[in-house]
C-alpha cells in the first residue's frame, strides 16, 4: 500500500473553509491548515519528479502563460525594494508566498493523472463541506434571536472583527460567519458551491446516487448565504446565477426544465427580499451616499467607513496607486499602507477589491500576465469541449469555464479571494484538475488508481 500525493487535494478542500484555525503563528501570520497541506503535496510531487517517478512536466500554453504570470507579479517586489521599509518587505513576502503556494500547486495538479471518479470525488467534497459550511451558518443566524452564540474561537491572530448596517431592522439576530471571521468571507466561498450544485442540477453529470442531493445542497447553500446579510454575497450570488441561465441558455442552449422552475422560484425569493426590510437596506447600502438612509444608524466615522463613498474611494485610491507605479504596482499586499502613507485616507471595510486592486498592487504587467493565463485556460477548456463526445464530459469542462467566472464574482464579494490568495488560486487548481482528466492521449479518463479518502489509503507504485 502506498500513499499518492493525489490524495492530498480533497483534505486540501475540506480544509479552507477552516482557514481560521491555525497550527502555529509566526509573529502576527498564522500558519494555516491549507498551506501545509497544499506544501505537503507540492514537496512530494517534486520528490517524485526528482526520483522519476513523475516523468515530466507538461509544458503547453497554460503553462507557459503560468510562469510568465509568476515572472510578472515577481517584479512588483520593486516599490517595496526600492522603498527601504522592512515593514514592506515582509507584507509582500507573507502574500507572494501565498501566491506561489498557489501556482505552484495548479502546476502540479495541472499534471496529475485523473479520471472522472477522482475529479468527481473531489467536487462532492466541495459541495459537501459547503453544505456543512451553511448548515452551521443558518443555525448560527437561528440561534442567535435566542441568545445562543454559535461563533468558532479561531486560533489566528488577528482576525476581523464582523461590521453590519443591519441591526435596525434584525434586532437581536446576528449575521452568519459559519466557519469564518467575517459574513463576506462565509459568502465568497459559498459561492463555489452554488456553481458547482446548479451545474450539476443542469447537467448531465451527477456527483451522488440521488440526483435529489444536488437540489437539497443547493437550497442549503443558497440560504446559507442569505444568512451572511452580505450586500456584496448575495448580489454577486444573484448576478452570477443570472450569468449561468444566460450562458446555458444563450450559448450552449442546454438549459433543463428543473433549472427553469428552480429559476422560477428565485426570482420570487428575489422580489421577497427585495420588499422586505433586509432589501430596503441592502438597496439603500448601494445608493450614493446623499440618497442614504443608514447615517442615521452609524456614527460620522462609522458611516464613512460602511456608505457606498467607502467603495467608490476605494476604487479611486486604486487607480491613483496604479498612475503612480503603473508598470509593476506598488507590490503584493502593499495598497493599504501605500494609500496611508501617500494619501491619508483610511479606507473603510469595502475598500478596493478584485482586479482593480491587484491592478494597484502589480500593475500592467500583472494584469496582462493573469489576462494571458486566464485567457490560455478558457481557451483549453474550448478545444477540450470540442474533441469530447460525451455530454457529461462536456458538462464538466463548461463546469472550468463557470468556476473561473465565479472566482471573479467570489473577488468582488470579499478581499478573501483577492487575485492572488489561495483560495481564488485553489478554485484556478479546480479548473487544472478538470483539464487533467482530457489530455490528448487520454479522453477516455483511465487511471491505474481511483482515489480514495474515506479509505484507509490506495494501491500501486509511485504516487502521480
Amino acid at each position: 500500500m502506498s500513499f499518492k500525493a493525489r490524495n492530498l487535494l480533497p483534505y486540501f478542500y475540506l480544509s479552507l473553509p477552516f482557514f481560521g484555525f491555525s497550527v502555529f503563528a509566526v509573529g502576527q501570520r498564522g500558519i494555516r491548515i491549507d498551506w501545509l497541506i497544499a506544501i505537503v503535496f507540492i514537496l512530494l510531487m517534486t520528490t517524485q519528479l526528482v526520483s522519476g517517478k513523475l516523468k515530466s512536466i507538461k509544458i503547453d500554453s497554460v503553462i507557459i502563460s503560468l510562469f510568465l504570470l509568476i515572472f510578472f507579479v515577481s517584479l512588483s517586489i520593486q516599490s517595496p525594494f526600492l522603498s527601504g521599509n522592512s515593514q514592506s518587505l515582509t507584507d509582500f513576502f507573507t502574500t507572494y508566498l501565498q501566491f506561489l503556494i498557489g501556482t505552484i500547486l495548479f502546476l502540479f495538479a495541472y499534471n496529475l493523472k485523473l479520471d472522472d471518479s477522482d475529479l468527481k470525488l473531489i467536487l462532492k467534497c466541495i459541495l459537501l463541506v459547503s453544505g456543512f459550511v451553511s448548515a452551521l451558518a443558518i443555525l448560527q443566524l437561528f440561534l442567535s434571536y435566542f441568545g445562543y452564540e454559535l461563533r468558532l474561537p479561531f486560533t489566528n491572530p488577528g482576525r476581523a472583527l464582523q461590521h453590519s448596517g443591519y441591526e435596525a431592522v434584525t434586532g437581536p439576530v446576528q449575521r452568519s460567519m459559519g466557519t469564518f471571521s467575517e459574513p463576506r468571507q462565509l459568502g465568497a466561498y459559498l459561492l463555489i458551491g452554488i456553481c458547482i450544485s446548479v451545474s450539476s442540477l443542469n447537467g448531465n453529470f451527477s456527483l451522488f446516487r440521488k440526483r435529489y442531493w444536488h437540489s437539497i445542497l443547493f437550497c442549503l447553500i443558497f440560504i446559507g448565504v442569505l444568512c451572511t446579510l452580505s450586500t456584496s454575497a448575495i448580489l454577486t450570488m444573484f448576478a452570477f446565477l443570472v450569468f449561468f441561465l444566460f450562458f446555458k441558455l444563450f450559448v450552449r442552449k442546454t438549459i433543463s426544465i428543473r433549472i427553469l422552475l428552480l429559476f422560477s422560484i428565485l426570482v420570487l425569493v428575489g422580489f421577497a427580499i427585495y420588499c422586505s426590510p433586509i432589501g430596503t437596506v441592502i438597496v439603500d447600502r448601494i445608493k450614493p451616499p446623499e440618497m442614504g438612509l443608514l447615517n442615521r444608524h452609524f456614527t460620522e466615522v462609522e458611516d464613512k467607513a460602511h456608505r457606498w463613498g467607502a467603495f467608490v474611494r476605494g476604487q479611486r485610491l486604486g487607480l491613483e496607486a496604479f498612475a503612480d507605479y503603473p508598470i509593476s504596482g506598488v507590490g503584493l499586499n502593499n495598497f493599504q499602507s501605500f494609500v496611508k502613507a501617500n494619501y491619508g485616507d483610511l479606507i473603510g471595510p469595502t475598500g478596493c477589491h478584485g482586479p482593480l486592486r491587484y491592478l494597484a498592487q502589480t500593475g500592467s504587467l500583472g494584469i496582462i500576465g493573469f489576462g494571458i493565463f486566464l485567457l490560455s485556460l478558457i481557451v483549453k477548456l474550448q478545444k477540450k469541449r470540442r474533441r469530447v463526445v460525451s455530454m457529461e464530459q462536456k458538462e464538466l469542462l463548461d463546469l472550468g469555464f463557470l468556476i473561473i467566472i465565479v472566482s471573479f464574482f467570489a473577488c468582488f464579494a470579499s478581499g478573501l479571494y483577492s487575485l492572488v490568495s489561495v483560495f481564488f488560486l485553489g478554485n484556478l487548481v479546480l479548473v487544472g484538475l478538470i483539464l487533467s482528466c482530457y489530455r490528448e492521449n487520454r479522453v477516455s479518463c483511465q487511471s491505474a488508481m481511483k482515489l480514495s479518502i474515506f479509505s484507509s489509503g490506495a494501491g500501486g507504485n509511485g504516487a502521480t
